[in-house]
């Protein structure tokens, strides 16, 4: 049940979004990419990690943590978990990198995980594409699909589920290379690269960007598409109430934080949820 929620509010989250809409061709863009992999891609590899580290976060604190336990996910546990699933269990194997492409963008925005440097911005954003085309290939798994009229509550929908696209098999190939490759890259350590990484000095990351040429775009189309003429008056009109929110401390000034009741607090955790506090969202929304 736990997988259908996840996946019924990341349908939700990708109609908004909206899917990829990249064909499934990796053989044309590996011949595309065959002549420039040559030679090694020449970009600086010095590097920051601008991340803040947070103890009330839970989660990796820097990029290096980041890098290792999501490396370890999509090229360890996440076989490990699958092979361990349960009888009643339906998902694929690709379901399970699905789900670990939404908690790794969400260990992304947690901290946020910040880094500077020509090469590993460049690798970032890359792994940024590579889990939107994943989470938009996952979405197609109803494609065409005629569901049962009962309640979903008394039949299984993975039984009717499709079978994972071509594309959202490759981009999950290159999400492990590329992860591979840049924890050897930022722990120095040793192992085989695969080449997909500008951190790494890979030769490949021609071919992995022309893979995911479009999906950006794509992301961008989708977001101006989703703000409305209607969702932009919305915000002009309340923009005092949103710049509240999302640029000060406004929720801990509205519960007098202090030293001595931290947010997270056994017991406290809706001390700053007011009366008032209350009322206003009401107003607003």
């Amino acid at each position: 049940m736990m997988r259908k929620c996840i996946l019924a509010a990341s349908v939700i989250s990708i109609g908004l979004l909206g899917a990829c809409s990249q064909t499934e061709k990796t053989e044309d863009t590996k011949a595309t990419a065959v002549a420039k992999e040559e030679t090694e891609t020449v970009v600086s590899k010095e590097w920051k990690d601008l991340t803040v580290a947070n103890d009330i976060i839970e989660g990796p604190q820097s990029a290096k943590e980041f890098i290792s336990m999501y490396d370890e996910s999509f090229n360890a546990n996440v076989e490990i978990a699958f092979n361990q699933r349960t009888e009643d269990d339906l998902s694929t194997i690709e379901y399970y990198y699905y789900e670990e492409s939404i908690s790794l963008d969400n260990s992304l925005l947690d901290l946020p995980i910040v880094v500077e440097g020509e090469s590993i911005e460049k690798d970032f954003k890359n792994m940024e594409s590579l889990s939107y085309i994943i989470k938009g290939e996952q979405a197609k798994v109803l494609d065409g699909v005629t569901l049962p009229k009962s309640h979903p509550s008394e039949y299984d929908e993975q039984k009717y589920w499709n079978p994972p696209t071509k594309r959202m098999k490759q981009a999950i190939k290159y999400m492990k290379g590329l992860l591979n490759d840049l924890d050897i890259a930022l722990s120095e350590g040793k192992g085989e690269l695969t080449g997909y990484s500008y951190q790494a000095g890979g030769k490949k990351t021609v071919e992995l960007e022309e893979f995911i040429k479009g999906s950006n775009q794509d992301r961008i189309d989708a977001r101006e598409a989703a703000i409305t003429p209607e969702l932009k008056k919305v915000v002009k009109d309340n923009f005092e109430y949103f710049d509240k929110i999302l640029n000060s401390d406004y929720f801990y000034t509205s519960r007098n934080a202090d030293e001595n009741d931290p947010i997270f607090d056994e017991g406290k955790e809706d001390v700053w949820l007011t009366e008032a506090i209350k009322s206003e969202v009401k107003k607003k929304s």
